[in-house]
């Protein structure tokens, strides 16, 4: 199994050095999200600081972008980091694509399978010479002259299109259309064996392939440090993570499988009039929180996640990024290593 940094954020002028720790610690890779900043450019700059970890946009928000702005930004990325840069795609919500970015919001499983789709036809074009002649329901795309066409990929190929997805719709798509998945954190160890693995499933035989062709990146929330102390500190940081989750609708069918789904209904209305997600997070229970996370210290984490089958049909999993400044890198090097092997 791969072993992922789970989205590190930091200042621009200090991921440099995050993203050199990542590598020193024996990650396989290095996730960034998109949350108040540009992923590609703080992906360049991690490009700019490692030499052997993938670096992944995780993910992207796209609607707002043309795929060929996308395309070209992915490109120049993978170009700078020598073939090391992974492009993972996320819809957002209905709200944020609305009335955050202002732009279109309509079929968003169609739509992101026909970004997919219109990305491996940009980067075919570029990297193999195919001419470029792409028609979906929703993007098109047929001029391409050499002014426009950037330099093939020195590493042989291009990067590689991950889907963030976590509903069943979302889920059939990414196994359909794109290299990999990324599977959304906030999913239990039911929905993945109940919805995550029919649906990837059913999406992977719909393009004639199977699960063992797709990479599976499962984001669950594990929750680990050097002590105990540590642990109970980030389970209660996670609880507030939870329920901000919580009010979206988007993200209550995982709670509806478990008889939860009225925590959506009460946190919703609560942000509605109070956006205090620490006192919010009272309504998450420490049933809730173990049933989204696996915790453990340094000393038993590892075994914790291999016995619990939580994580059995992933290829990678993200494994939070350390921020003890003292912390044993004997001792935690280790843990990564014993992760790799399950």
């Amino acid at each position: 199994m791969k072993v992922y940094a789970w989205s590190p954020a930091t200042s621009l002028e200090d991921l440099g050095s995050v993203a050199k720790r990542v590598e020193e610690l024996g990650y396989d890779g290095m996730g960034l999200g998109e949350t108040a900043s540009d992923v590609f450019i703080r992906l360049a700059i991690a490009s700019q600081h490692t030499k052997k970890i993938k670096l992944l946009s995780d993910v992207a928000i796209v609607f707002p972008r043309s795929p060929m702005i996308v395309a070209y930004a992915a490109w120049e990325v993978h170009q700078l980091s020598g073939g090391r840069f992974e492009l993972g795609i996320g819809t957002q919500v209905k709200g944020h694509i609305e009335r955050r970015f202002s732009t279109e919001w309509s079929k968003p499983a169609l739509r992101i399978k026909d970004y997919a789709k219109a990305l491996h036809a940009i980067f075919d074009c570029w990297q193999n010479d195919t001419p470029l002649d792409y028609k979906g329901e929703f993007y098109s795309f047929n001029l391409m002259n050499s002014l426009f066409k950037p330099a093939k990929s020195e590493s042989g190929a291009p990067p590689p299109v991950f889907i963030g997805a976590i509903n069943p719709n979302m889920l059939r798509v990414a196994a359909e259309a794109a290299d990999g998945v990324l599977l959304h954190p906030f999913i239990t160890n039911k929905w993945v064996k109940e919805v995550t693995i029919p649906n990837l499933t059913e999406g992977a035989k719909k393009a004639g392939k199977s699960l063992k062709d797709i990479e599976i990146e499962d984001m669950g929330f594990i929750v680990t440090g050097s002590t105990k102390d540590e642990v109970n500190e980030m389970r209660e940081s996670l609880r507030i993570r939870l329920a901000f989750y919580a009010t979206t609708r988007t993200y209550k069918p995982p709670l509806d499988l478990h008889g939860w789904g009225y925590v959506t209904d009460r946190l919703h209305d609560l942000s509605l009039r109070n956006q205090d997600y620490k006192a919010m997070a009272a309504e998450i229970t420490d049933e809730m929180l173990d049933a989204f996370t696996i915790s453990g210290t340094y000393d038993d984490i590892a075994e914790k996640i291999k016995s619990s089958g939580r994580f059995s049909h992933a290829t990678r999993i993200n494994f939070p990024f350390p921020k003890d400044e003292n912390l044993d890198v004997k001792k935690f090097s280790k843990v990564i290593d014993d992760l790799k092997s399950i």
